[in-house]
């Protein structure tokens, strides 16, 4: 990780101060070059598009650095709220507490599925790494050919499966097997998603 900086994230019509995030030299390129918001990660850990995961970016209006040059101001034209908690502004409460504003969305619905298959990938990998004996990740991610082998049967397992709620765990197997196999051969999750991103973008 490199240098950070402050970057404050500012509505262009109303004025309001929506956030304060961090950004580092590849999120102000990114920012001129696509013409959308994104920030440094602290807990994920990499870059982030504001919005990946609910949909509620940010267009760039303008960007401007201070006079130091160690913090920056993003003038934006929001597209949803901006606070990952559903509201407006992620100064939606006072010192004492008070809410202001009301909430545009419940954060649950939005985002507890992704971040749950990214909690399972860091367990996966986790038993990949530390090797448990009682792991069955951890058994069979060492044989990559039953890894392949169990991905093939529940994908056939899946189409061939007639009733709903046995494709749900069908599904849920093939999901797990495709983690596994992913994090056995070191690619990103985050990677995965990003190339189903760009083939959704380049759609519209």
């Amino acid at each position: 990780m490199k240098q950070l900086y402050p970057l404050i994230i500012q509505d262009a019509d109303s004025k309001q101060v929506l956030s304060l995030v961090y950004a580092n030299q590849a999120t102000i390129k990114k920012m001129l070059e696509t013409g959308v918001t994104w920030r440094y990660s602290r807990s994920k850990k990499r870059e982030v598009m504001k919005g990946e995961e609910s949909g509620n970016t940010q267009r760039v209006v303008e960007l401007r650095k201070d006079c130091d040059g160690d913090a920056f101001l993003a003038i934006v034209r929001p597209n949803g709220p901006a606070c990952g908690e559903g509201y407006e502004t992620c100064f939606y409460r006072s010192v004492g507490g008070k809410i202001k504003g009301k909430r545009k969305f419940n954060p649950t619905k939005v985002y507890s599925k992704t971040r749950f298959l990214e909690e399972l990938y860091a367990v996966i990998k986790q038993r990949i790494k530390e090797k448990p004996s009682d792991s069955y990740t951890a058994k069979i991610a060492g044989k990559k050919n039953k890894v392949i082998g169990k991905l093939c049967e529940e994908a056939n397992e899946l189409t061939a499966e007639k009733n709903n709620k046995r494709k749900i765990m069908e599904a849920a197997d093939l999901l797990y097997f495709a983690l596994v196999l992913l994090a056995a051969k070191r690619v990103e999750l985050r990677d995965a998603c990003a190339e189903l991103e760009k083939r959704r973008r380049n759609k519209r």
